[in-house]
């Protein structure tokens, strides 16, 4: 929408010219933030970008008000080096977390079926694992799985039964390891009051098998 062109872009600073320069052709109030550079949003808030530090274009970033700070990795692969640095700035009272690796890999690669679920299995143990590493590594007092609802239609519908993602799985895998965190799956509709006391209003979710046809 055209209202939105003016409206005030925080993002991160790669140093090259394609990232910046596509999105100053439609906006005007950008603050491209260097690794660990701390914005001000307000008198009561600011954010801080991390850049990631394998040498990916991709970034994270914590929102910090004078109660609470929420860390969100968004789809930044970083190490569990840095993720255990971030922790070190701020506690972390929520983390927004990818409990999987998407990608083309494996659905989107012309294996048999048996190989397909097979290498999409030891991909989602694989995931599960380095999420857990990372939550151990940022030490939050929540842990939320997000950045990972991901579906196919049409010709490529199939690839669902070999990406299947389910959050329940990280959740599980947490307690496996005894992280000192809570997890919360939130859903569309759920939200979060902060404050001294964190209140998560999460709704009922109906199964696929209560919803009415």
């Amino acid at each position: 929408p055209k209202e939105w062109f003016n409206a005030k872009i925080i993002a991160p600073r790669f140093n090259v010219s394609w990232w910046e320069n596509e999105l100053k052709k439609k906006f005007y109030n950008i603050s491209f933030l260097n690794h660990d550079q701390i914005f001000k949003i307000d008198d009561n808030s600011q954010l801080q970008m991390f850049l990631n530090d394998r040498g990916e274009y991709d970034s994270s970033f914590k929102i910090k008000t004078k109660k609470n700070c929420v860390f969100f990795q968004t789809d930044n692969l970083m190490s569990e080096k840095e993720a255990h640095r971030i922790s070190k700035i701020d506690k972390i009272d929520i983390a927004f977390v990818i409990p999987f690796l998407i990608g083309t890999f494996p659905g989107f690669y012309k294996w048999n079926t048996n190989t397909l679920l097979k290498l999409a299995k030891e991909k989602t143990q694989k995931s599960l694992s380095y999420c857990c590493n990372i939550i151990k590594s940022l030490k939050p007092r929540y842990s939320i799985p997000y950045a990972c609802d991901l579906g196919y239609l049409g010709e490529n519908f199939h690839i669902n039964l070999i990406h299947s993602r389910n959050k329940k799985n990280l959740v599980k895998k947490i307690k496996e390891k005894k992280i000192k965190t809570t997890s919360k799956i939130l859903n569309s509709g759920d939200s979060i009051e902060l404050s001294s006391n964190i209140k998560f209003n999460i709704k009922k979710k109906k199964e696929i098998s209560e919803i009415e046809s």
